[in-house]
């Protein structure tokens, strides 16, 4: 939070209380990682190695675009012929 000498400090007290208070709504809303059950974990690593096994089934596989943070699915000979 940035300070503005202007503002008088009673103001400053309660727009720190008002942040305070809304950051600590936001952070019990997320869950956290301790609150996944087993069967949500489960379920990913599913999805995960299904993914795997696709990708591996078509010769392709996950690589980030060439600008960006983009991730992009592409063929293996494509890729290799781009290297």
């Amino acid at each position: 939070m940035s300070y503005h000498p202007h503002t008088p400090k009673k103001n400053q007290d309660y727009t720190r209380y008002q942040v305070a208070k809304h950051l600590k709504k936001i952070q019990t809303q997320q869950p956290s990682k301790r609150s996944y059950s087993k069967r949500t974990q489960y379920e990913e690593i599913k999805v995960s190695n299904s993914i795997k096994d696709k990708l591996s089934r078509n010769k392709a596989l996950i690589t980030t675009a060439d600008k960006g943070s983009s991730i992009i699915i592409v063929y293996q000979h494509q890729y290799e012929k781009k290297s």
